[in-house]
């Protein structure tokens, strides 16, 4: 039997004595404390356009991760694919790989809230989990509220570039393969 399975170290932290993840292909020395997450594949290549330099690119399944320069700082991005497992898996294996990393989720969204226009920028304060991934890791009653320093930099960031931008909460709905679809 070849490839990589030869070489993980076990089945709880699933990676190779260099440290290279098996899902996002992944290892140390490859990501920036600051990462973008995406879904879509191309995205992350989109994005990456933006950079003045990049680093390291890998691609492994659904996930492309690319990392580089820009605005002369660090950055990764790195596509998830669809929902909320695909994107646990994404952030745990990037956090094997870097410390104490920040991740800004960038996407596509629709809208309840009177106001919204399309092309609006969404600053995500909060959410209401409507999945059952991130009870893996906290209580079910446990907030999920964004950094307010990560919030308020993204706020900034945008009146400085003149974007139309506000604050909400969201909802993050459970997908298929979720053992939870629906809100208890």
């Amino acid at each position: 039997m070849g490839g990589m399975a030869e070489h993980i170290q076990g089945a709880e932290v699933v990676k190779t004595a260099e440290g290279k993840q098996y899902h996002t292909g992944t290892k140390p020395g490859d990501i920036a404390p600051y990462i973008i997450l995406v879904g879509d594949p191309a995205r992350a290549d989109k994005v990456a356009t933006r950079f003045s330099r990049i680093d390291v690119r890998r691609a492994n399944r659904e996930y492309v991760t690319v990392t580089g320069v820009f605005d002369g700082a660090p950055l990764t991005v790195t596509a998830t694919g669809i929902g909320t497992d695909n994107t646990e898996i994404a952030v745990i294996e990037l956090s094997q790989c870097v410390s104490e990393p920040t991740f800004v989720r960038v996407g596509s969204s629709g809208a309840l809230q009177d106001g919204m226009s399309l092309g609006d920028l969404v600053i995500s304060t909060g959410a209401v989990k409507l999945e059952a991934t991130s009870s893996y890791f906290v209580p079910e009653g446990y907030p999920s509220v964004a950094s307010h320093e990560v919030v308020l930099a993204l706020l900034e960031g945008a009146a400085r570039i003149g974007a139309r931008a506000g604050e909400s909460r969201v909802s993050r709905c459970a997908t298929p393969s979720s053992p939870r679809s629906s809100p208890r």
